[in-house]
Formats: C-alpha cells, sequence, structure tokens
C-alpha cells in the first residue's frame, strides 16, 4: 500500500498506510527498548498490536474531531513550547537547535518531516 493510501477514515479525517507505518514502527522500538531485542514483528501480529495501534489512531481522530466541534484549538506556540520540552531535543537541557532537530526526524524510519511530527504533538495535546 502506498503511504499516501488512506486505511481508515474518522468524522472526514484520513489516517494513511505512512501514519499507520510510523506509528507502528515506533510502537515496535517502544516494545523493543521494554522488552528486549528479540521482540519480534511476528510476535506483536499474534498479539493483535496492528489492530490496537489502528484502533488508538481512530480513537484519537475522533477525539480530534470533538475538539473541533466544540471549538477547542491548539496554537503553534503551545506545540513549540512541548517540543522544545522534549527531552529528545535537549542537550544539556537546552533545545538541540532547529537543524539538529530536523535532522533527528529525517533519521526516523520512515523520515518524518517536521510539520507531520508538530501535527502529531498539536494532536496528542
Amino acid at each position: 500500500a502506498a503511504s499516501g493510501e488512506t486505511i481508515a477514515k474518522v468524522a472526514g479525517q484520513e489516517i494513511t498506510t505512512g501514519e499507520f507505518r510510523r506509528t507502528y514502527q515506533a510502537q515496535l522500538q517502544a516494545y523493543r527498548s521494554a522488552y528486549g531485542s528479540n521482540m519480534s514483528e511476528q510476535l506483536l501480529k499474534q498479539l493483535g498490536i496492528e489492530q490496537q495501534i489502528l484502533s488508538q489512531m481512530v480513537d484519537e481522530r475522533a477525539a480530534l474531531a470533538e475538539a473541533d466541534r466544540l471549538k477547542i484549538d491548539v496554537s503553534d506556540e503551545e506545540v513549540r513550547q512541548r517540543i522544545l520540552s522534549m527531552p529528545a531535543f535537549q542537550e544539556n537541557g537546552t533545545f538541540i537547535g532547529d537543524a539538529r532537530y530536523q535532522q533527528l526526524l529525517r533519521m526516523q524510519r520512515p523520515p518524518m518531516a517536521p510539520s507531520e511530527f508538530e501535527d502529531s504533538v498539536r494532536r496528542s495535546l
């Protein structure tokens, strides 16, 4: 499936294959960090992780649709402040700078554009 292909649609908001793959890879890395690198994708599939992830993404989109309906908005400044405070983007307690921030996002598998990451942070707020 192409990364732009829609795999689910909730209240007019699409979930693409690319978004799903990124979320899945992040979850796979989290499981491997927590339970050891021998945690296989096959085992995760047997545990139904793909369905759980898609379900979480659908729930998130539904919550976003409700927030939109209620006119609840997260400002760009709130998103920026959250990113600046994330330990992954800090060195010695300060933000690593935009160039390194963008480089780290490009190193993700699959690579992520800053706007995609910032949208995901906005959704989490």
